[in-house]
């Protein structure tokens, strides 16, 4: 009965990102401004989220790509914010940069 137990809870283990580094990455998001030109004068303007979707990397980091619209051109970007836990429960911010597929 242990055994049957024991294989049910390493079947059903799904690594999932936590709500707080969800809302770190968005926060973080938020925060970013970019320089837009416009008629010769320079406007900073904030990114507008679409969406995001998170997952887990093998050595446990976690990853939040995030849809934005940049607002000097009204292209779509994606965004990578990745986290990792420190020993006392933290989580710090170890990539943020835009992701750029070879399509």
């Amino acid at each position: 009965m242990a055994q049957s137990s024991q294989k049910k809870t390493v079947l059903d283990f799904t690594p999932k990102v936590p709500q707080e580094v969800i809302n770190l990455a968005l926060e973080r998001v938020k925060q970013k401004e970019v320089a837009c030109f416009n008629n010769g004068t320079i406007q900073k303007k904030k990114y507008k989220i679409i969406n995001y979707t998170t997952s887990v990397a093998v050595d446990m980091k976690y990853n939040v790509w995030v849809e934005v619209v940049d607002p000097c051109n009204d292209i779509v970007k994606k965004l990578w914010i990745q986290y990792k836990e420190t020993k006392e429960g933290q989580y710090v911010c170890t990539k943020d940069t835009f992701y750029t597929s070879k399509n």
